[in-house]
């Protein structure tokens, strides 16, 4: 198969299998969930999604560079960082090929950015692993400093894109519910600023593994990250985001809700109410079904458990 992509008489058959293989996915995510099992969801969003890494593969990065191949490819890009982060594995599209040529002749959004940003954390995985299993102590030693060299450029990235394309975002601070009107443009910069609070509190926390006892936190605490994206759920419940928000959601509200469930939550107090509030909520319960599946149980019963019992201080 892999041959017959390749081919340029099949430029048109690459792509409609493509599509068909990102719909599968998206399809999954939506539809999958099994009772009785939450790996069944799991393990057929990550083969669905190798296959469709595996097809994009079979073409070389210029190939991306135009039309609608360029745009499958930037759209999914996102996924294919979280498989290889879930997989705990390097991906080829963090190389300098796959991170440049698609852009030939297009210049990268904010959106982009973030999500080259996110690539490095798949490499930093692979190597936290590698000093955590090995037995050598040279070895270990040289994983921490390049753990260390790497952890610092995730972060002064970040700093550099908070510079240039942080957008304030009207949050809402009582009622939680969200204008009847809402702009097409502020789900968008919703969907952004909760994508790069993620990536904060992944940097943090990761930041934390490796210094250990030498951590000193980032410049934008986690808190305020988490605080950030529980604050934009409800742009994403709004009618007008539809099915889309299972594409907007997950790994934000993931991220948000990890750090609560790990970290004393006595100030974001509203935050963990709301979020209980809306874990019966029609539009997000195939979402909950999927982070469920990905996490290995549910979120929200690990939420209701540290607020039943919260963590020592």
């Amino acid at each position: 198969m892999s041959k017959e992509l390749a081919l340029p008489s099949r430029k048109h058959n690459a792509l409609a299998v493509l599509g068909a293989a990102r719909i599968f996915t998206f399809y999954e995510a939506l539809f999958g969930y099994d009772l009785e099992c939450h790996a069944t969801q799991q393990l057929s969003w990550l083969t669905h999604q190798a296959g469709d890494l595996a097809i994009v593969l079979s073409k070389d990065p210029s190939f991306f560079a135009t039309g609608a191949a360029h745009r499958l490819f930037v759209d999914g890009r996102i996924h294919y960082a979280l498989y290889a982060i879930k997989t705990r594995q390097k991906c080829i599209l963090a190389t300098s090929a796959w991170m440049c040529e698609p852009w030939t002749y297009h210049k990268k959004s904010p959106k982009d950015l973030l999500v080259d940003i996110l690539f490095e954390f798949s490499s930093i995985y692979v190597e936290i692993d590698r000093r955590r299993f090995s037995a050598n102590p040279e070895t270990k030693a040289k994983s921490q400093a390049h753990l260390e060299m790497c952890i610092r450029m995730v972060v002064k990235s970040l700093s550099l894109w908070n510079e240039r394309f942080t957008v304030d975002i009207p949050i809402f601070e009582r009622d939680w519910e969200s204008p009847k009107n809402l702009p097409v443009k502020e789900i968008t910069a919703a969907h952004v600023m909760t994508l790069y609070w993620a990536i904060c509190i992944l940097a943090d926390d990761a930041n934390r593994t490796i210094f250990g006892e030498e951590y000193t936190g980032l410049e934008l605490q986690s808190r305020d990250c988490c605080q950030g994206i529980i604050r934009c759920i409800p742009k994403f419940l709004h009618p007008s985001t539809g099915t889309f928000r299972q594409h907007l959601i997950p790994f934000p509200l993931m991220t948000a809700m990890g750090y609560l469930i790990s970290t004393e939550t006595s100030g974001l107090t509203e935050e963990t109410k709301y979020i209980l509030s809306i874990s019966q909520t029609p539009e997000l319960a195939s979402i909950f079904h999927f982070m469920a599946s990905l996490k290995g149980s549910s979120y929200i019963d690990m939420l209701r458990a540290r607020v039943k019992d919260p963590p020592m201080p």
